[in-house]
């Protein structure tokens, strides 16, 4: 446990947890569906809502140390400035960046994955990845999207976000999103379509909606589809 002893109150957190606060702030993001921002902002006692002193910061460091587990590099970058938020902008900038990025990776919902997926396939369109051009049925379901095409999309985020700081790693995730799309769609032309079957029976018109989705059987371990 980390405990600290501020303004004659003890608050306790366990290493985790204070982990998980230390690097979240250093790490803040907020979005919009077609935008990420990240921040670096001081960390928050969560019982106080209030910004912890430096004296806490270097104590919080201290006692992380005493446990002699690993401390994500991130927080070590913070101690090095001093625990000043000025310098990890000048220092870290594009460190801090790239965890943002993976983070929003990690947390997004199905509704801002489905967006950049969207985004992705335009981009690919554009680009003439294909040998024609991709159609995704508007209404076509977000979760057999992401079951199939959830690696070149979060490659395409990468990309996208990387090339401030790191424009020769956003080419490279940007390359393994497009033959990925390249490959994929060129086995599964139709993916993402909608088919409308009707039948008549004693003149009732009967439809039944179906989505195209691939066969696993036609693909290779390039495809992880977990």
């Amino acid at each position: 446990m980390i405990r600290l002893c501020i303004d004659n109150t003890i608050y306790a957190f366990s290493r985790g947890d204070i982990i998980k606060i230390i690097v979240n702030a250093l790490t803040y993001i907020e979005t919009t569906l077609y935008q990420m921002y990240n921040y670096i902002n001081t960390p928050k006692n969560p019982y106080t809502n209030k910004t912890f002193s430096k004296s806490a910061l270097y104590e919080i460091y201290w006692q992380l140390q005493k446990t002699g587990k690993k401390i994500p590099m991130i927080i070590t970058n913070f101690f090095q400035t001093g625990f000043s938020i000025g310098e990890m902008h000048k220092k870290y900038a594009a460190y801090v960046h790239k965890l943002c990025v993976e983070r929003f990776i990690r947390e997004m919902s199905l509704k801002y994955a489905m967006v950049y997926g969207k985004c992705m396939i335009h981009y690919m369109n554009v680009n003439h990845v294909a040998s024609f051009e991709i159609h995704i049925s508007n209404d076509f379901p977000s979760e057999l999207f992401q079951k199939y095409l959830s690696s070149p999309t979060r490659n395409y985020i990468r990309g996208t976000y990387l090339e401030q700081y790191y424009p020769e790693i956003s080419s490279m995730h940007l390359s393994e999103a497009k033959d990925y799309i390249r490959t994929f769609f060129k086995k599964n032309p139709r993916f993402g379509r909608k088919i409308i079957n009707t039948t008549h029976m004693r003149r009732r018109r009967l439809s039944q909606t179906q989505y195209t989705t691939p066969n696993p059987n036609d693909f290779t371990n390039e495809f992880n589809f977990t």
